[in-house]
Parts: C-alpha cells; structure tokens; sequence
C-alpha cells in the first residue's frame, strides 16, 4: 500500500530505508509527542504539495530497462530478516515511468489507475481504470484516511477477497493517476516480499489469513469453554491450540506494518546512495510513515503480549504454575521481533543524539540504521492500515488471548 505521509518536520533528518504512502500534513513546532494542530486547508495543502511532487518528472524521463537485470534472480536479506529478489529492481534503477510500469507488468502484475483529484499531472492516464470492485476497495481506504493525507497506491495479493476481478491469478496494483515511479516502485517492491515470502513459506497471504482465522475459531470455542468451567484441563487445552499462533501473528505482521517499513527503506537508501534515479523525493514525509507504521506493529505485539499475561493470571486462578503453559517461547519471539523494530525504527526521541550506527550491511540496501532523532511523529494512531482483511484477521486473534 502507498500513502503518503506528508508530515511537515521541522528539524534535520538523516534516514535510510524502507516505508508506505501516507501523507501527513502537520503544524511544525509542537515536540512533547501529542498531535499538532492541522489547518483547515489541510487537504487542499496536501493535494498542492502532491502535485508539485507528480510534476517532477515526465512519463518518458529515463532511460530503458537494464538488460543485465531483467532476466536474472538476485535474492537479499533485508531488514527484519525479509527476503527479496533484487533484481527487477536493479533493472529499473535509471529506468523512466514508462519504461519501469511496461516492465513490471510484463513479470505479471496488473497495473490500474484511479482517477481521484483534477491534477496538472496524469502520468498514468493511460492505464486502464480499476473495475468496480477494486474502486470500492480503494474508496474504503480512502475513507479511513485522516485529513491531509493522501492514499497513493494498493497492492492487491492473488486471490485478494476484496477485489476478486483482477487477483483471481495474478496481483494487481492499482494507483492515482496522477502518482509518481516512486509509487510504481513502492507497490512493486510489496510484490517482490510477498513472492519470496510465499516461496520461503509456503503460504501465500490468503493461506496465513486461512490460518489465523482456523485457530481463531478454535480458541475461541475453548476459551468460552474455559470461562464457562475453569479447570487446568481446559487452560492447557486453550493455549495448547492458541500459542502457535504467535509466530504466525508476527509473521502476520512482518507482512504488513513491518512491510512498510521495510519496503521504503530499501527504496530510501537507493535513492541516498545515489543507485535510484528519477523518482521525486522528500525523506521527512517518508520517515514520518515508517514511524507510524513500526508503531503500529507495537501496539499489535504489546497487545499479544498483555494477552499472554492474561494466561499467566488465569493459571494461578486455577493453582497452576504458569510455566506449564509453555508461555517462555511465545514471550521470547514477541522480545526478537521488538528489538528488531527498535534496531530499525527506533521511536524518535526529540532532542536526542542519533541512534548508534550497526555496521553496514551489504547487497541491496546496506540495512543500515536510520537517525530518526528530530522526527516527529504526529499521527501515530491515523495511519492506514497494509490491508483491512489483515487488520481484522490480527484484530479478531488478540482477542481471544486478551479475553
């Protein structure tokens, strides 16, 4: 998904890599963490700070495809432990518009367009416009944006249940119009996790919803049998069914929030080290997303975590050590996976001294730590989900540890 985060921040920043699109527009000045104050013109300020941003390049500014790449497999660890192929990306790091939307739809994603502001410029006008049930599943987006941010693009998984006419056999982007190759590369690069994520896995996003969902109903049968008549027998027998859902929650997550973050960091640090050419740039906006997005993926795993705690208060009420729940695992991988979103996108700290670096990766983006200090982040709870179905599938499962 792309939206943009159009977050005016008032202080330097020093960034690296990954992010999605929202656009955040703030007041500058306010640094005690609570929400600054947005004008009335928000939107209308917003849609002319996009516009100037679509009109930096032209459809055909560039150049071609990088033969070198485009018929090659360059496998990379990025950040989080995600993989991807690189190399669809190598090919289009000089490429125009053109030139990279008629490549990526040749390795099998659909692109669409949305027609949603009367811009000066409609880099892809020519697209096909998105079939009717595509365009309710953008307009439901579009509808949970907060004002004065803008939703750029939607990646759309095979067999998405929400827009069953284009992703019966392939995934699909759809995109303004009037957007930018930055978005046409931030879309794409969903596709290139969600492709090695389903290789490594063996499970597209629609098999780990089918998952989630399966124990969910399980558990949930279990829990209300426990609550009905609470014995040690009934507690083991819940998280006997419930616990092997943590990983796939965190897994659930790295292929949404941590996604996010992920996928405009890499984007980022090409564009820093000098390897991604004509795409339109401001790294405050981005930063301001990724920000929202880690946090996100916090208060997802902070919720798990005060679920698992739930377990631990309900064995002592029916005289058990809590330890024979088997909790210590699922508590540990939720500390991996925090610490991972710490070393990565480490909350900002106002007036704090830049996070130490981590010695520099290698491949495609060097996984190097960003300096977040000096960036606020004023919309930590407005951000736009990765995908509702994912939302709720996550929304529904902590429920059931936190009931």
């Amino acid at each position: 998904m792309t939206l943009r985060v159009m977050s005016r921040v008032c202080r330097p920043l020093s960034l690296g890599l990954f992010v999605v699109f929202l656009s955040t527009l703030s007041a500058c000045g306010k640094s005690d963490g609570s929400s600054s104050s947005r004008p009335p013109s928000a939107v209308g300020a917003a849609n002319r700070d996009y516009e100037l941003s679509a009109c930096t390049y032209r459809l055909d500014e560039g150049y071609g495809i990088n033969r070198e790449w485009a018929n090659r497999t360059n496998v990379q660890d990025s950040y989080f432990g995600k993989k991807f192929d690189f190399a669809p990306l190598q090919a289009v790091l000089y490429s125009s518009a053109q030139a990279t939307l008629d490549y990526f739809q040749r390795l099998g994603v659909r692109y669409y367009k949305v027609v949603v502001s009367d811009s000066r410029c409609n880099m892809f006008s020519g697209l096909s416009p998105a079939p009717a049930d595509v365009r309710r599943y953008w307009d439901g987006f579009s509808g949970k944006v907060e004002t004065g941010q803008l939703l750029e693009g939607l990646y759309l998984h095979i067999r998405h249940p929400e827009a069953p006419s284009v992703t019966q056999n392939q995934a699909a982007i759809v995109i303004r119009q009037d957007a930018s190759r930055w978005t046409i590369l931030h879309e794409f690069m969903h596709h290139l996790f969600e492709v090695q994520a389903e290789y490594d896995s063996h499970m597209t996003l629609a098999d780990l919803h089918a998952r989630i969902k399966a124990i969910t109903d399980r558990g949930d049968r279990l829990q209300e049998q426990f609550r009905r008549n609470p014995t040690r027998p009934g507690l083991m027998a819940v998280y006997a069914e419930i616990l092997p859902m943590v990983p796939l929650l965190i897994q659930l997550e790295l292929r949404s929030h941590l996604e996010e973050v992920a996928n405009e960091w890499t984007l980022l640090n090409l564009y820093l080290d000098g390897h991604l050419k004509f795409v339109p740039f401001n790294y405050q906006y981005r930063a301001s997303y990724g920000i929202q997005s880690a946090g996100k993926a916090r208060i997802v795993l902070n919720q798990l975590r005060q679920g698992l705690q739930t377990g631990i208060t309900d064995a002592r009420k029916v005289g058990m050590d809590p330890r024979e729940l088997g909790l210590e695992r699922a508590f540990s991988q939720i500390d991996e996976i925090e610490r991972e979103i710490d070393a990565v996108a480490p909350n900002p700290a106002p007036g704090s001294g830049a996070p130490s670096n981590g010695a520099s990766g290698n491949g495609a983006s060097g996984n190097r730590v960003i300096n977040l200090s000096g960036v606020e982040d004023s919309e930590k709870s407005n951000g736009c989900p990765h995908s509702r179905e994912s939302e709720a599938v996550s929304a529904r499962a902590l429920a059931i540890f936190n009931r």
